[in-house]
């Protein structure tokens, strides 16, 4: 076997290249989500079919390595998590012009310039940038493909980290209804506000007192979806009973209801034909 030998200078090299590659390493950490509210301050003539002011949001991530050391970075990693809409232009990732750039203050990106532009093939060239000086502002032009005046909007921006909304989910509620309940003579309907109009929502026959058991359920139908009633959204509920169910002796049923994004389970009210 033939030994190596290492000197002490080319030892203590090697081990300042494995510190730099491991510091290297370590710093390129997460992406970081970040959103960017341009507020328009003034309109010259109507760019992108703008009319009036409309305040613009925009979500992009970059790699919070920057953010260790106050200063001024090239953006390498900076991507438009969705793209730019102004008016009737959407400007998208393929549309950076050169590597945006940012501003770090106390370990927080404050400012970040970009420059975003396409050609459209009936309104011409349209760009997006903002400005490093004066800071905090951009600009929107609307160059008219026909060499008249161009078209401008102006405005100032604001950046601030963007944390994802947390899906809320509550689970379950137990229903019940009786008699109050009934439209008709075989028809069941309730309304339960749940703050959500997703159209997912599932129902099932819970677990009922003595007596409304597997033969008193037999033959019972229930369904629910989505509805709006008296100015709220959650589930409309509906029970089909059939013949044999004897309603004038008065009953008491139990439910489970789930619905995707409930914000709460109010109390089920009747809706006679509204749900």
């Amino acid at each position: 076997m033939k030994r190596i030998n290492v000197r002490g200078r080319d030892l203590f090299s090697l081990v300042m290249a494995l510190a730099l590659l491991l510091s290297t390493t370590s710093a390129r950490a997460d992406l970081v989500a970040h959103e960017i509210t341009l507020t328009p301050t003034s309109l010259a003539g109507t760019p992108f079919g703008l009319e009036s002011l409309e305040v613009i949001t925009a979500r992009f991530i970059i790699d919070d390595s920057i953010l260790q050391v106050d200063g001024v970075y090239d953006l390498d990693s900076f991507s438009l998590m969705d793209p730019i809409k102004i008016g009737d232009a959407t400007f998208s990732n393929a549309d950076l012009q050169t590597i945006p750039g940012g501003r770090v203050v106390n370990g927080e990106l404050v400012q970040v310039f970009f420059l975003f532009q396409f050609v459209d093939p009936v309104e011409g060239q349209r760009r997006l940038e903002t400005t490093f000086s004066p800071a905090f502002d951009w600009i929107g032009t609307d160059f008219n493909p026909g060499g008249g005046s161009s078209e401008f909007v102006f405005g100032t921006y604001a950046i601030s980290t963007w944390v994802p909304p947390q899906a809320t989910d509550i689970g379950l509620s137990r229903v019940i209804v009786n008699e109050d309940f009934l439209d008709g003579h075989r028809l069941v309907r309730a309304f339960v506000a749940t703050g959500s109009d997703s159209p997912h929502a599932l129902c099932t026959f819970a677990e009922n007192d003595p007596g409304f058991g597997p033969l008193r359920l037999a033959g019972l139908t229930v369904m629910c979806r989505p509805r709006e009633f008296n100015g709220e959204i959650g589930v409309g509920i509906a029970i089909f009973l059939p013949a044999l169910f004897k309603t004038d002796q008065g009953f008491e049923l139990h439910l489970t209801l789930y619905h995707a994004g409930a914000r709460n389970y109010a109390e089920p009210i009747p809706c006679p034909a509204e749900c």
